[in-house]
């Protein structure tokens, strides 16, 4: 059941079943606290498809949403986001 919620977050995103009021709002998911920041900026290196080898790292718990990567690319204030 927790594999395919996870699955379910990074496709669609965390708030997939909660109707937004504010469009603004909407645009902005990337900016919650579980969405990986280094999967946003390109390349998270805790990512699970890129562990392996002999090191048993963890995996990065965070969201890896590739919608949420297409609304920060988006976003008008990507470039002053990318320096924080």
């Amino acid at each position: 059941m927790n594999k395919a919620r996870a699955m379910l977050d990074a496709l669609m995103g965390p708030n997939r079943d909660e109707k937004e009021t504010d469009k603004d709002k909407a645009k902005e998911k990337f900016k919650d606290k579980g969405v990986c920041k280094a999967f946003l900026l390109g390349l998270c290196p805790l990512d699970p498809a890129y562990l392996g080898g002999k090191r048993k790292f963890n995996s990065c718990e965070k969201i890896h949403s590739d919608v949420m990567k297409d609304q920060f690319t988006s976003h008008p204030e990507a470039a002053e986001l990318t320096r924080e």
